[in-house]
């Protein structure tokens, strides 16, 4: 399940080879604020009948927060509370964590369920929106997956149960790529690094 379908100049091989498109369901999910309110609003008036508990829980701000104001929850419902249910469900970035937490709740996710943290869920969003963004997936039986341990380190000081995050490094095939003959080395050595130079990229070298 994707939140929105991108269109790539050209798309990786495998995506074709597996036929990843026609297997992935898309919510359509608005990027302006005001067609998701309308967009929200439809979804209300459409599940209310069927699931009414859910549907009002979508937006209860005391129980979880300014997540609500996403829309988020109610955009997820519809296709959740219809979905087969799978092995496993595993989530990518903090936000989807906290629907699903959120969809584990109204018991319309039984599957075992982990979360990947990547970069900006763990830094710039919680400093958006405060280390609260994230109770209700704290307090859930969801699995954490920081990239690294400086994100694990993060997710502790936010008050996430240590029991629950196991570090899973994000890497690449190195099957794709082949060796290639060093130059002579010289007196300067010369190396390109790409990536903002924030703290979470690691540009710095240490001896």
């Amino acid at each position: 399940m994707s939140w929105n379908k991108v269109s790539n100049k050209k798309d990786h091989a495998k995506v074709s080879e597996y036929n990843l498109l026609e297997k992935t369901h898309f919510l359509n999910f608005p990027a302006s604020k005001s067609k998701r309110l309308a967009g929200g609003m439809k979804i209300f008036l459409k599940q209310v009948w069927r699931s009414p508990k859910a549907v009002f829980n979508a937006l209860n701000y005391k129980k979880y927060g300014k997540m609500i104001f996403t829309t988020r929850f109610l955009y997820a419902l519809p296709y959740f509370i219809e979905k087969e249910q799978h092995d496993a469900v595993v989530c990518h970035y903090g936000p989807n964590g906290s629907v699903a937490a959120f969809l584990k709740d109204q018991g319309v996710l039984p599957e075992k369920t982990c979360v990947f943290f990547h970069g900006h869920d763990i830094t710039s969003f919680i400093e958006k929106r405060g280390s609260d963004v994230y109770k209700t997936l704290l307090n859930s039986d969801i699995e954490l997956l920081p990239v690294s341990e400086l994100f694990a380190d993060k997710l502790l000081k936010i008050g996430a149960d240590s029991n629950k995050i196991r570090v899973h490094h994000m890497g690449i095939d190195l099957n794709e790529y082949s060796l290639v003959s060093l130059a002579p080395l010289g007196d300067t050595m010369k190396f390109l690094s790409i990536g903002r130079l924030t703290e979470k990229k690691r540009h710095g070298c240490s001896n």
